[in-house]
């Protein structure tokens, strides 16, 4: 046999063998072979593995999905966020109310041939790297308070808990309560009451959240304006949470991006034809 002709058998021997390992997960915690399928079972499989990338309902998420919905919520923090600036911190007359600003960007644009899709370095020089890749429309938006509300179904009490807290000395003293018989009450008990959380637990981590942190994360709404969110909750959702969140959805995509291609790689090797309901809407 040449040696391409070998490499190809090689090639072969080794897909084989890789979709004869390739298993599934059943609902009783089962392991199921992929290629021992029925036509049927690997399409619900495969609707399955869809839904949990691109699925999109009032209550349930694919993670394709998610993962745009925390950008444009990303993006609305950062924005609220150099308004803010804009307003308070430049210490520019002009500035003072959205009006100004909303004037100020409107004779800017008309003078210099810009629209709202220009880059927001397009107006303000020298201004602080975080704010660069925004727009003007992504500030006219903020004056406007029409930005993406932070939709905290997207944000689980299970992922805020994942990242662990780490109490600083003020909220030591803040959590300081003693029991009927003035014995010293546990501060993650007292934590978990004041949040009114139950189940789970906290890993105690240099890198967790302060109780401060944890509570402002918690208490926000199931959809609050960023308008209404303090500065502080801002950064911490910007800085740290959306970009954790970002990071943890990378690994669930990639996760059941490969399950997709394993049954599609399946499907083709026993000749079937799988729906992808999604095929249209991508």
């Amino acid at each position: 046999m040449s040696d391409l002709g070998d490499k190809l058998s090689k090639a072969i021997e080794k897909r084989n063998g890789d979709i004869n390992s390739w298993t599934w997960i059943d609902k009783n915690g089962d392991s199921v072979r992929l290629i021992d399928m029925s036509v049927d079972e690997l399409q619900k499989c495969y609707t399955h593995a869809l839904d949990m990338l691109y699925r999109n309902t009032n209550y349930k998420f694919g993670k394709y999905v998610v993962r745009e919905n925390i950008h444009k919520i990303y993006n609305a923090c950062n924005a609220e966020l150099l308004h803010r600036f804009i307003q308070h911190e430049l210490n520019v007359d002009i500035f003072k109310t959205n009006r100004d600003i909303l004037d100020y960007i409107n004779r800017f644009k008309e003078a210099n041939h810009l629209t709202n899709n220009n880059n927001i370095t397009d107006m303000f020089d020298g201004i602080p790297k975080e704010y660069e890749e925004l727009t003007i429309g992504d500030l006219v938006r903020s004056c406007l308070d029409t930005l993406e509300p932070v939709n905290r179904r997207l944000i689980s009490n299970e992922f805020i808990m994942s990242l662990g807290v780490w109490l600083t000395d003020e909220d030591k003293k803040d959590l300081t309560e003693y029991d009927s018989r003035g014995k010293l009450i546990p501060w993650l008990q007292v934590m978990r009451e004041r949040l009114f959380i139950t189940g789970g637990f906290f890993k105690i981590i240099p890198s967790g959240l302060s109780y401060q942190e944890l509570r402002s994360l918690i208490n926000l709404e199931s959809h609050t304006k960023v308008s209404a969110i303090p500065s502080a909750t801002l950064r911490l959702l910007r800085d740290k949470i959306l970009l954790m969140l970002d990071q943890d959805l990378e690994y669930h995509i990639k996760k059941w991006t490969e399950i997709q291609q394993r049954i599609e790689e399946v499907a083709k090797y026993k000749g079937w034809e799988l729906v992808n309901k999604y095929d249209s809407k991508k």
